[in-house]
């Protein structure tokens, strides 16, 4: 009994973190304004998740243009692969971890600015895929191609509308 118990928190725990990560672009319409965000130096931050485990995240420089919105904010795209995330840090920009996406402003609370990125399934992570096993696998790729809005960080934000022309 212990073992099924066991087994089922951990398929649980698996859907939660795995699951419903995402927004999808299909909703996002087309958006521009005068406005932007210019980051001259990288920018990261760390915070812990889920059981503690530490996490960074962060941008490199570039100019970020309002690109969409839908019903919850917009979208300020940037250069390409202009996310990252790491555990416990990011990778120096250019090693090929970035992802493609940018900062996120609430329309509900126009202080809430985050960093977003596109959860992407590329052909490389093939092997990885296979090392983590069908389950996840198949987990992770029910969210190729959605949109992951990283979790509030007041710092980060208040610095990021520093940025923001």
């Amino acid at each position: 009994m212990f073992r099924f118990v066991f087994c089922l928190s951990f398929i649980v725990l698996l859907f939660g973190c795995a699951r419903g990560i995402g927004h999808d672009p299909a909703s996002f319409v087309k958006y521009s304004d005068d406005s932007y965000f210019e980051v001259s130096e990288p920018m990261k931050y760390s915070e812990r998740r889920g059981i503690g485990v530490l996490w960074e995240q962060g941008i490199k420089p570039g100019i970020y243009k309002p690109t969409y919105q839908d019903k919850k904010g917009y979208y300020y795209i940037g250069p390409d692969a202009a996310v990252c995330q790491g555990n416990p840090e990011c990778p120096d920009f250019g090693e090929g971890f970035g992802g493609d996406g940018g900062i996120w402003v609430s329309k509900k609370s126009p202080e809430d600015v985050r960093l977003f990125v596109v959860h992407e399934v590329k052909d490389e992570d093939a092997a990885r895929k296979r090392q983590v096993g069908a389950l996840i696998s198949y987990l992770i790729s029910q969210d190729d191609g959605k949109i992951f809005i990283f979790d509030a960080n007041p710092e980060f934000s208040k610095t990021l509308l520093e940025k923001k022309r």
